[in-house]
């Protein structure tokens, strides 16, 4: 079917939600820019709203959010060969979070009128560009172009639909984030038939009447039965799940950002010190906010916290960075063992020669008593003894420095 031919049977809107990291602080104040547009307004304070009432951590209290304006998301065609189909203008909100130095940025795409399966694919494969200033530019450069934010881990998405598709099979490329092969300009193609999607596709854990809720890897499907053409009024209702996936997404990021160093740093030529270890327990440590059981203060949203985070991988996330971090462990622990064994060796050899320096002098008066010898000065033979021990202790102590900084401030 040609993509001229294809036709939305529903309404959507679309949220895309990718964690960034930055080494400075912003000052997001004079990012902030004109809140006059009411979705934007609505935007910031219904987050604001809903965070305070719906979550019993502290944690909200160091969150700010932000508008850093309006973009055209670049919508390509599924062979991805720079053909440009449609544009879909979208609002760029950040979401930062003040301890821990991570990242939200969040596009949102209202009553899309492309294929959002099309767009998935795009996020999923990491194909996701936008227009600055006339020029097509990946979003991972603008945002290190503009903010000096690095991308520290997978984007999600919140697809909120007015009612399922007629096709069931686009549902299940929605729920695969792949694109709906219809779509295509060409009939042939392979269908998606996999168990686990369909199972996906089946699975709504919602906790109320007026909406079906389903996820997987890296979307969250929304039925909102009271989806209409008010904008304002279909945030308001879509904000209570995308705060949830914020605060998961934050979650994900801290792990992500750290098991990243870790991974990076094993795979380099560069030798693990204490002090990296050390920095990498203390930045993690800064996002345990995060991880406190119970965040949220109603059970039915946990519920759907827990189900998203199932979805989403989040355990084989966190299982991932341990297994990494004992390896990395490991290694110094290795190194620490290496390292003093060489100084018990250094320390032997010391001994050795004190003894021998000792024994000396001994055995010169030994022989000048045994064979009536007269070997003079045996006072110079205590002097020449002392400097040699002072040499290597000098040079152990020197060694030792070395080792020390190699270990604590590489």
């Amino acid at each position: 079917m040609k993509n001229s031919q294809y036709k939305k049977t529903f309404d959507s809107d679309l949220y895309i939600m990718i964690p960034f990291q930055a080494d400075n602080m912003l000052n997001l104040e004079q990012l902030n820019q004109n809140q006059t547009d009411p979705i934007v307004k609505e935007y910031l304070n219904s987050m604001k709203e809903n965070s305070e009432y719906e979550c019993n951590n502290k944690v909200v209290e160091q969150i700010q959010r932000v508008f850093i304006g309006k973009k055209d998301l670049v919508c390509f065609n599924y062979n991805y060969d720079g053909t440009v189909l449609a544009k879909e203008s979208v609002y760029l909100f950040l979401t930062f979070h003040t301890q821990t130095g991570l990242y939200l940025l969040t596009i949102i795409d209202l009553n899309n009128k492309f294929s959002p399966t099309q767009i998935e694919d795009q996020v999923t494969t990491n194909q996701l560009f936008v227009y600055d200033d006339e020029q097509c530019i990946h979003i991972d450069d603008y945002m290190k172009q503009e903010f000096t934010l690095t991308r520290c881990g997978d984007a999600k998405m919140l697809l909120s639909l007015s009612n399922k598709p007629k096709d069931a099979m686009e549902f299940q490329c929605m729920i695969a984030s792949e694109t709906y092969k219809p779509f295509l300009d060409s009939n042939q193609y392979y269908q998606l038939n996999s168990n686990e999607i369909k199972e996906a596709s089946c699975n709504n854990f919602s906790q109320y009447e007026f909406y079906e809720l389903y996820a997987y890897k890296s979307v969250v499907i929304y039925v909102l039965h009271t989806f209409g053409s008010d904008d304002i009024l279909n945030v308001q209702d879509e904000i209570p799940i995308l705060f949830i996936m914020e605060m998961i997404l934050f979650q994900n990021a801290s792990v992500s950002r750290t098991n990243n160093k870790i991974v990076s740093q094993l795979t380099s030529n560069d030798t693990v010190s204490l002090y990296f270890i050390e920095n990498l327990y203390r930045e993690f440590g800064k996002t345990i906010c995060f991880w406190n059981e119970n965040v949220f203060k109603y059970p039915t949203v946990q519920n759907i916290a827990n189900q998203i985070n199932d979805a989403f991988g989040t355990k084989q996330i966190i299982d991932e960075y341990y297994k990494n971090q004992n390896h990395l462990e490991h290694i110094v622990n290795l190194r620490d063992i290496q390292i003093s064994n060489r100084e018990s060796k250094i320390l032997n050899i010391i001994v050795l020669c004190l003894t021998i320096v000792q024994v000396i002098p001994v055995v010169i008066e030994f022989l000048n008593w045994l064979f009536h010898l007269q070997i003079p000065n045996i006072h110079y033979f205590y002097l020449l003894d002392l400097i040699i021990l002072l040499v290597i202790l000098v040079l152990v102590i020197i060694h030792n420095k070395k080792n020390k900084r190699k270990r604590n401030y590489k």
